[in-house]
Parts: structure tokens; C-alpha cells; sequence
């Protein structure tokens, strides 16, 4: 392997975003939305992971990085207030706090990832939608499969919980990113 200070003569280090659990929406198809237009959960369209049990009236569900923004009016069945006007397309992520409590950290293809980057040694890996230290103690344990890896940890601050947890969670890092996009669609304006 070419070493990376050949490649430029400057240290160049080489890092890994991993991918996240995301709760996301299931719908047939395309469907544009008006400010006003009022919806019903688990008809129009869905979400891929439980809700029933933790969203309430008045939540907020923020749909494709908040692009599209329903509020919940009505429970058994959900009936959703559109907020914003845009278009609901299958796959899109879902963010509400709520809903990130039924979500595992680690996807199954972030954890191939993250296996990945140990395997090959690379300098950094940016974990997405860290929420405790134990999110970063997870990964750590993944890390003692690869004795000679010196592949470092930086957590990406993207939640809620991250923030309410940020010095642990700095305490157990070594690095912090703050994801400002993510955090954006956390924390209302």
C-alpha cells in the first residue's frame, strides 16, 4: 500500500461514516402534500419501525430531514395535521425523539461497516446518531476483534439525547463531529 504522505506529501487520514438506524416511511407511492391536509398513520402511509406506544397528540414528525412536518391531532388511529407543504416519497427518514427510542444504534450494515473499517485500518470512523457512551462502548467492543487496529472513534452529535448526554459521551470519544444538519431538524429554530 502507497503510503498516504506519498500520495501528497501532507498526512492525509482516511474515515469512515457509518450508516444508521433510521425510522423511515412506507408509502405506494409519490404523494404531494398541502399545508392543512390531513392524513391518517398506517393508511396514507406508514412507518417501518413500532409508534403506537410512543407517540401522543401534539408530537411532531419531521419526514425527509424536516422537509415535510405532520402533527399528530388524533390517536387510535393517528391522524396527522400537515404542517408544511412538499412531497412524501417512499424510504424517507422519519425523525420524532419518540421514535428514536425503538431504534437500535447499529444497523446491520453499519455494523459491516464499522467491521470494514477495522479490517482495513483506517484512521477514523464517524458514527452516526450516537446517543450515549454506551453507543461508543459498543463500537470499542467491536474494535478488540482487530488487535493491531489504531482506527479511532469520533461520535457524531445529531439528537437530542446526544446533546443531554454530550460530556459522557466526549468522555469516551475521540473525537466529537457536530452534525448541524441533523441537529437542525432536532431542535426547532
Amino acid at each position: 500500500m502507497v503510503s498516504r504522505e506519498k500520495i501528497s506529501g501532507e498526512q492525509i487520514e482516511t474515515m469512515l461514516d457509518t450508516c444508521s438506524s433510521e425510522a423511515r416511511i412506507q408509502i405506494a407511492e409519490s404523494k404531494e402534500v398541502f399545508i392543512g391536509d390531513i392524513m391518517v398513520l398506517g393508511i396514507d402511509f406508514t412507518i417501518d419501525v413500532p409508534y403506537q406506544s410512543v407517540l401522543s397528540i401534539n408530537d411532531i414528525l419531521q419526514i425527509d430531514d424536516g422537509k415535510i412536518q405532520f402533527q399528530i391531532i388524533g390517536v387510535e388511529p393517528f391522524v396527522l395535521k400537515s404542517l408544511t407543504h412538499g412531497k412524501l416519497k417512499n424510504g424517507a427518514g422519519v425523525y420524532s425523539p419518540k421514535l428514536s427510542i425503538n431504534l437500535p444504534f447499529l444497523s446491520e450494515k453499519g455494523k459491516e461497516d464499522i467491521n470494514s473499517a477495522f479490517s482495513k485500518n483506517l484512521d477514523w470512523i464517524a458514527c452516526s446518531f450516537v446517543k450515549t457512551k454506551e453507543d461508543v462502548d459498543e463500537i470499542r467492543r467491536m474494535k478488540q476483534n482487530y488487535p493491531e487496529c489504531r482506527t479511532k472513534i469520533m461520535a457524531k452529535i445529531e439528537t437530542v439525547e446526544a446533546v443531554q448526554n454530550l460530556e459522557e459521551i466526549i468522555s469516551v470519544s475521540d473525537g466529537i463531529m457536530i452534525a448541524r444538519r441533523d441537529l437542525a431538524v432536532a431542535f426547532p429554530i
